[in-house]
């Protein structure tokens, strides 16, 4: 049996990759809350115009006094 050559070896190494890197990121995202980055940055993007809305109605009010 003659030795592999480097185009099976390539198309191998193709093949593995394809089967494992979906695998190993549905792994990634069933292991770790990948929402927790986009919930923390909403929670926070809440509390800026809650802040800005409160700053906003101590200017008007300071306005009409």
């Amino acid at each position: 049996m003659p030795a592999a050559t480097a185009t099976q070896w390539l198309t191998a190494a193709a093949v593995s990759a394809g089967l494992y890197l979906p695998g190993a990121l549905l792994i990634l995202a069933l292991d770790h809350d990948l929402l927790l980055p986009l919930a923390l940055a909403r929670a926070a993007a809440q509390r800026a115009r809650q802040q800005l809305a409160t700053a906003a109605r101590s200017h008007q009010k300071g306005l009409t006094r």
